[in-house]
């Protein structure tokens, strides 16, 4: 601290004249040069000290007042150094000279260089600061270093205080971030960034990141004694088998991943034969797949889009009470995948629920449909279940307004409400109904409160982040319950092994973001790998996506006696 200051308070208190030591220890004055022999105006107890000059006193007051600005607690410095200054007794009275030299005319102690007054007190480690009356202050004692050293270390606990405190401050504020040594759970997700299911791509990443940030977040996911934070590592499979395989490889060689979420493309055949050998869990759909359960033995179906059909058609039919015939189209492939359960699950819808099913399919790649709509009116058609395309549906939804019909169109993925308007117009995509998982509108099956939070902060950390709301809910019904499938897994049995998972998963029982259900299948696929559904559909209304009503899909051997009539 410069010394200035000290000098700046003499001169205030009493006088132009006054001159404080600079860097010299107090010392008495020659003998035949007492103060009292020298005029009262030009009296100076340090004559024989070394002096500034004026700029160097100019430029000590300067830097004083910097030091003091620089701190905020500045002012607080100021008093705390005029105490000091108080209890040492320097500027204490006018009779400050006669003091200083009486002390320096007395003789020093004889047997040490320290006096006794400055040493501790007895039962205490305090020392005085200055002489009782009638001792002298010998001549290797400095008291400005002394009063310096008090101020020092007072100022040095003050800001010590300060910095203590701001730590405090800091780490109670500062967000959970992961240690450094916590664990890494890596899962691979492939997404149609490319090619005619682009629109799902970019939208369901988003979301999806949204869950992993929120995880990671809650501090991760603990399994057994390790506590693993989470990282999903998205790549575009191109909605082609090609696509996928290579997309595959990338994750499982590059990144390695412990498993495949919501894989919904049409390339499992050239997928499975990538993951299995390499123990990665594929967590997928079922519908257009083959499944071998000697070759397929890391396979997870955790959506059941090949069962859920028909519940979805049962909770369409049952929102229009009065409607009773049910076309049912989509492409040749749709037809010869499900023709011989055509008539056994016609029969069946009839009997137990009153629908009058008629069929009528178009070949790949078609875009007017009008000869198939004047076939389905001739049949006497009230209601027409999609199994094609987003744009196929859009297309049939558009040129049968156009024709002037008004026939409610339902398909089994999303309602994703401004495509549809880019497709049909506003006015031709309202009645459109679709697949709607939201954890929050179900009401035939009973969501966990734990599920239903997390859905809540997705759904506003996503608004929140995206300034919208969300518009697809594709990853409620794919993604994040094939996450929290492996994830109850995981913690039930304490371990990632794939191996040890597989085996706790067939005809396991797992909470989810769609409920509880069994795992079941086991006459359909010869394993029990097959997770439930609510088959919960939306329609839109205006420029919304409402919910609409629900069917779930218990097992997936719901409709087994009635699609597997040979």
């Amino acid at each position: 601290m410069p010394w200035g200051i000290f000098q700046g308070v003499a001169q205030r208190k009493y006088g132009p004249n006054m001159r404080l030591p600079v860097k010299s220890p107090m010392r008495a004055s020659p003998p035949g040069e007492r103060p009292w022999e020298i005029g009262a105006a030009t009296w100076n107890p340090f004559a024989y000290t070394t002096r500034r000059t004026p700029s160097q006193y100019r430029r000590s007051r300067i830097s004083s007042l910097k030091w003091i600005l620089c701190f905020p607690s500045g002012a607080w410095v100021w008093v705390h150094l005029k105490v000091v200054l108080a209890k040492g007794e320097w500027l204490r009275k006018r009779r400050l000279l006669t003091a200083w030299t009486t002390w320096a005319t007395r003789k020093r102690s004889r047997n040490s260089l320290t006096p006794t007054w400055f040493r501790s007190r007895p039962g205490t480690s305090r020392r005085i600061s200055r002489p009782p009356p009638g001792q002298n202050i010998p001549a290797g004692i400095d008291i400005e270093r002394e009063i310096w050293m008090k101020i020092k270390n007072a100022l040095s606990c003050f800001f010590l205080l300060i910095c203590i405190g701001v730590m405090i401050v800091a780490t109670a504020c500062a967000p959970v971030k992961p240690s450094s040594e916590q664990k890494v759970l890596k899962f691979g997700s492939l997404l149609p960034f490319s090619g005619p299911a682009s629109m799902y791509g970019e939208r369901g990443s988003q979301i999806d990141q949204v869950y992993i940030e929120l995880l990671n977040e809650d501090g991760g996911i603990k399994i057994g004694d390790d506590t693993y934070r989470i990282e999903l590592i998205c790549e575009d499979d191109q909605f082609t088998p090609a696509g996928a395989a290579a997309a595959a490889r990338k994750l499982i060689y590059n990144d390695n991943i412990v498993a495949i979420m919501g894989y919904i493309g049409p390339g499992y055949s050239a997928l499975s034969p990538v993951t299995n050998p390499e123990k990665v869990m594929l967590f997928t759909r079922t519908g257009g797949v083959i499944y071998n359960p000697q070759r397929d033995t890391y396979v997870v179906f955790g959506t059941p889009t090949g069962e859920i059909f028909i519940n979805q058609a049962i909770t369409v039919m049952q929102a229009h009470p009065d409607l009773h015939v049910l076309a049912w189209t989509g492409s040749m492939d749709d037809r010869r995948m499900a023709e011989t359960a055509f008539a056994s699950v016609d029969k069946m819808l009839e009997k137990n629920y009153g629908i009058k099913s008629v069929r009528d399919y178009y070949p790949v790649g078609t875009t007017n449909f009008v000869p198939y709509l004047v076939k389905m009116a001739d049949q006497g058609a009230e209601v027409i279940f999609v199994g094609g395309t987003i744009l196929e549906v859009g297309l049939i939804a558009k040129q049968r307004w156009q024709m002037g019909y008004k026939w409610p169109i339902c398909h089994s993925s999303d309602n994703i409400v401004d495509i549809f308007y880019g497709i049909c117009g506003k006015d031709a995509a309202q009645g459109i109904m679709g697949n709607r998982v939201n954890p929050l509108e179900c009401k035939k099956v009973i969501v966990s409160q734990y599920y239903r939070d997390m859905t809540k902060r997705i759904l506003e950390r996503y608004k929140e982040k995206y300034g919208k709301p969300v518009d697809n809910h594709g990853p409620f019904a794919i993604t994040f319950p094939h996450f929290s499938q492996y994830f109850e897994c995981a913690q039930r049995i304490g371990t990632t092994d794939p191996d040890l998972m597989m085996k706790a998963i067939k005809g396991g029982t797992f909470d989810s973001f769609l409920g509880k259900y069994t795992f079941g299948g086991a006459k359909t696929y010869g394993q029990p790998i097959v997770f439930g559904y609510p088959c919960s559909m939306g329609v839109i209304k205006g420029d919304e996506d409402v919910y609409m009503g629900e069917y779930p899909l218990t097992d997936a051997d719901m409709w087994h006696d009635y699609m597997n009539v040979e």
